[in-house]
């Protein structure tokens, strides 16, 4: 994966997002030619909680409605910066 460092965004690999999400965390899903800038969906606990809809699900409804040849063939993982220093615990060093 492409490390991909936004100045309000992280980009994160989907098993960290996955895990990121089981544990409550914000997340941004958007086609990889795409950034959290441009356009994308915000996941969070409430899809979780209010329509029972689990990571898995969620990303094949992105990837079969929105991933195409503008947006890109398969989503991306995107997280606010500060969440992901909370979550991971170390800071980004630029």
């Amino acid at each position: 994966m492409k490390t991909i460092i936004l100045p309000h965004y992280v980009r994160v690999t989907k098993i960290t997002a996955e895990r990121l999400y089981k544990n409550g965390y914000e997340l941004y899903i958007c086609g990889v030619n795409k950034t959290p800038y441009d356009s994308c969906w915000k996941v969070c606990n409430q899809y979780k909680e209010f329509w029972n809809q689990t990571f898995n699900n969620i990303v094949a409804v992105f990837t079969h409605y929105l991933c195409n040849s503008v947006n890109g063939r398969y989503p991306a993982f995107y997280m606010d910066r500060d969440a992901y220093d909370t979550a991971i615990n170390r800071p980004f060093c630029e």
